[in-house]
């Protein structure tokens, strides 16, 4: 599964999983300055604010809040806090928010499709 969000002007809005699909509202970029960068919404940046809210799209800005980075045993880390989780089951519409790192929760495993 993928992360996506809808958008609407001058409201935050979480990012939800989705089954995938394959559209640009479910692909990520990883730029050189470490930031999850949609492919549908160019210039918006994951971004993970205050004690584990959930993450929403904001200009990227290489804040400290939107540096990540993927490992190779699934996680995907962030330099703020903790690592990107979805907060319940996968079902569609699940929020994403970061939780402290366990490599063995199901939740924060994420896979890298090129």
């Amino acid at each position: 599964m993928f992360v996506w969000t809808p958008r609407v002007a001058g409201v935050v809005t979480a990012v939800v999983i989705n089954p995938c699909g394959g559209s640009n509202n479910q692909r990520w970029d990883l730029t050189d300055s470490r930031e999850l960068e949609s492919v549908a919404f160019p210039g918006q940046c994951l971004i993970q604010q205050g004690d584990f809210l959930f993450v929403h799209l904001d200009p990227c800005l290489n804040s400290i809040a939107q540096h990540s980075a993927t490992q190779s045993n699934g996680l995907v880390t962030s330099d703020f806090r903790g690592c990107l989780a979805v907060l319940g089951g996968p079902n569609p519409g699940t929020f994403v928010s970061t939780r402290w790192c366990n490599a063995d929760a199901p939740e924060q495993q994420w896979d890298n499709v090129a």
